[in-house]
């Protein structure tokens, strides 16, 4: 099985566990107040996604072991389904804080919701589709929690699991105030401040939190523990500035407007890149440009044609590069059957190759 096969077979697991979740809540089992038609269309949008984390989680958890122990006090999948719970909660309020008019090839869930509140007469509508956007993505954490809560017996592997997770997803939002304090001001964040967002906004709960949580499930050592770490960051990094140029380069199938980095002022490594290489006049332009919405078609492509002459998306796919040898060399030192080695050496090019 290639690694595609494996995320497609995964994905249709978790999505059946997901799409079955608005029945723990059905009349008789939850408070009166709870709306079963909103939890469908919730269950709907987490489903619409690649569930990257959640079937990275069940592939470490096989990694090290965990089919074959048959271990009756660990439900992978329905870790695996809170996980995609949680993204999805952070991708609603991500969108809130970006301004992000699409998501996943539809509108984003504070844009369907200023439109119900122009419906409906409310006196702020914008305030109205933030609001509930807002609940919403707190509708999706407590969801995951509500998953985890049975999803494993053992207290002592329950317990080192949720804390973990809980220490990055507190890392993620520490991330994400430094991503918002970046792209709203005039601030100009150094390479190094710029790699620490993307290494726990994105590299860390992307890849290295899913293959941690799998060891852990498993009992693995500190040093596999660790090993899942470094390995993670590495393909996060990879991952992250895939999205970065895709975000330039790509297509509309990735769900959201290309060029959006550069209407919201992204930090990017990429810009950070390009704003180091151009010249005065060129640099002045570009600050015009970047962080503002209405930028002309002549405005993309003069960044798209910047980035290209002064060899910033070939500096970018370099540095993809470095970190796949990284991981390469890691997978092959860790102590795993060959046909998983296989799995996590085909993520590598997927990361590189990926268009959506």
């Amino acid at each position: 099985m290639d690694i595609q096969h494996y995320l497609r077979k995964y994905k249709q697991h978790i999505d059946t566990i997901l799409l079955s979740l608005p029945k723990d809540f059905e009349e008789g089992k939850r408070p009166i107040c709870v709306d079963t038609t909103i939890l469908h269309e919730l269950m709907a949008f987490a489903t619409r996604g690649k569930s990257l984390r959640g079937v990275l989680t069940i592939l470490s958890y096989e990694l090290f072991g965990g089919e074959n122990k048959h271990q009756a006090d660990v439900d992978i999948t329905n870790i695996a389904a809170a996980i995609e719970l949680y993204h999805a909660a952070l991708l609603i309020h991500d969108d809130i804080m970006d301004r992000s008019a699409t998501r996943r090839g539809a509108p984003s869930y504070f844009v369907r919701y200023t439109k119900k509140g122009q419906r409906e007469k409310a006196s702020d509508p914008t305030w109205y589709g933030l609001s509930q956007a807002v609940i919403l993505g707190d509708v999706y954490i407590f969801l995951a929690q509500h998953i985890l809560s049975h999803a494993c017996t053992n207290t002592i592997l329950a317990k080192t699991v949720q804390t973990f997770m809980s220490n990055e997803y507190i890392a993620v939002c520490f991330a994400q105030m430094d991503d918002v304090q970046f792209g709203l001001t005039t601030k100009e964040p150094s390479m190094k401040e710029i790699i620490q967002v993307y290494t726990y906004k994105t590299a860390r709960y992307t890849f290295a939190m899913p293959l941690v949580v799998g060891a852990i499930l498993n009992n693995a050592s500190q040093k596999t523990m660790r090993d899942c770490e470094k390995l993670g960051t590495s393909m996060g990094l990879m991952f992250q500035l895939r999205d970065d140029v895709l975000g330039l380069f790509g297509d509309t199938r990735l769900g959201k407007p290309i060029g959006a980095d550069i209407t919201e002022n992204k930090k990017t490594i990429l810009r950070k890149l390009l704003f180091d290489r151009v010249t005065d006049k060129e640099r002045k332009r570009l600050q015009n440009i970047f962080g503002n919405d209405h930028i002309s078609e002549d405005d993309f492509d003069f960044v798209k044609e910047r980035l290209t002459e002064y060899g910033v998306v070939e500096e970018g796919n370099h540095i993809m590069q470095k970190h796949a040898q990284e991981a390469e060399t890691m997978i092959e030192q860790m102590n795993i059957a060959k046909q998983h080695k296989t799995l996590l050496r085909e993520l590598i090019t997927y990361n590189l190759d990926r268009t959506l």
